[in-house]
């Protein structure tokens, strides 16, 4: 089987999309940076921090002790971000502030975790909550970024929350990468029954956002920089997932298995689908890594050969996906521009609309906007 393009590469193709500008440049790297599991973390237990009755002592050099210059404006935000320049954080004051006024509570604590990624703040919020799914991806997450494949937090998170697929999908790159094909395949096939997809980003944003608005950036700074601090690793565990399912398959097609290979591209395809049209395609970067595993797995199928499993002839689908991704990253590419033009009250409705409807239909809206204008 041909080589699409990997993870890496789909978010070079929107790399003009705001959110993915940001949090390429510092999310990531801010989240290994203040990871969980190094040297000078200590683990939850009854002699850690995260234990103690006080809040969680950050790390120094997680959070600014002076404030840097804030974007005032669109323009700014995007010179900032394509820049590479690093982003004002939080500053301790701002954290204690925020953290105070929601009495500590395990969402608040979440939402400090995620702004400066400080692995304090969210083992305390799983001490206060143990049982809230949305710290259990953020925990397996924070182990993915340690490259940790065996989590014990996928496993609390395929207990918390049931009906939700993405866990499943998780289980799947972690059984996989222990050699563990058919366990993989178990968590594939319970995936497809489950109907309440959420990886909890817009939670995590509008969290985020009540943050910079606190702290007192304007209000659609603070929305965009809600939306950048949301970050979305379980993307690249995702890719991750993509690559070993492609080659489980180049292994069966070789030894003549073609049942098998089209059984595990079938489940490779509703993962896809579920990234690019079901629920699951809130933002422009999760529909195009939707549509690259849907692109990529329909090829150990023959596309000479009509398969009752598809509605259409497999080059229409192909050229389906092509046609949508070719709309994506139109999107990607005009949107941007006109959003940087806009007065900062004005910005926000997208922001809102973003968060609402998706990341496609409020690029939509502004370029319409725009036209009309």
């Amino acid at each position: 089987m041909n080589r699409l393009i990997t993870i890496a590469a789909c978010l070079a193709a929107v790399a003009a999309i705001i959110y993915y500008a940001f949090s390429t440049k510092s999310g990531f790297e801010k989240s290994k940076r203040h990871a969980a599991h190094d040297s000078s973390a200590p683990p939850i237990g009854k002699n850690s921090p995260a234990h103690a009755s006080v809040s969680p002592t950050p790390n120094d050099s997680s959070l600014a002790q002076e404030k840097s210059p804030r974007p005032k404006t669109m323009a700014d935000l995007f010179e900032r971000a394509q820049s590479g320049e690093p982003w004002p954080e939080p500053t301790r004051e701002e954290i204690e502030t925020f953290l105070d006024t929601r009495d500590r509570s395990p969402q608040a604590l979440l939402t400090a975790y995620s702004v400066t990624q400080d692995s304090a703040y969210l083992d305390k919020a799983l001490e206060a909550d143990p049982d809230n799914p949305q710290l259990h991806l953020a925990a397996a997450m924070r182990d993915f970024l340690n490259n940790e494949a065996d989590s014990p937090w996928i496993h609390r998170l395929l207990e918390s929350d049931p009906d939700n697929p993405l866990p499943s999908w998780l289980a799947a790159n972690s059984l996989l990468e222990h050699g563990d094909l058919e366990g993989a395949l178990a968590e594939l096939h319970s995936a497809t029954n489950k109907s309440k997809f959420n990886d909890y980003f817009i939670h995590r944003a509008q969290d985020a956002e009540e943050f910079f608005v606190q702290r007192g950036d304007p209000p659609a700074i603070a929305k965009a920089q809600g939306l950048f601090d949301a970050h979305m690793p379980h993307i690249q565990s995702l890719g991750n997932l993509r690559k070993q399912l492609d080659n489980q398959i180049d292994q069966l097609l070789a030894a003549g298995q073609t049942d098998q290979a089209q059984e595990l591209a079938l489940l490779g395809i509703e993962m896809g689908n579920r990234l690019s049209q079901g629920d699951g395609n809130k933002t422009l970067l999760a529909e195009l890594v939707g549509l690259t595993y849907e692109k990529q797995f329909l090829e150990a199928f023959d596309p000479d050969q009509s398969y009752p499993q598809f509605s259409q002839p497999i080059p229409e689908m192909l050229e389906d996906i092509e046609r949508q991704s070719k709309e994506i990253q139109a999107l990607a590419k005009e949107a941007p521009d006109i959003l940087m033009t806009l007065p900062v009250s004005e910005a926000a409705a997208y922001f809102d609309r973003m968060k609402l409807f998706g990341e496609k239909e409020a690029h939509r809206w502004l370029i319409e906007r725009n036209q009309s204008q």
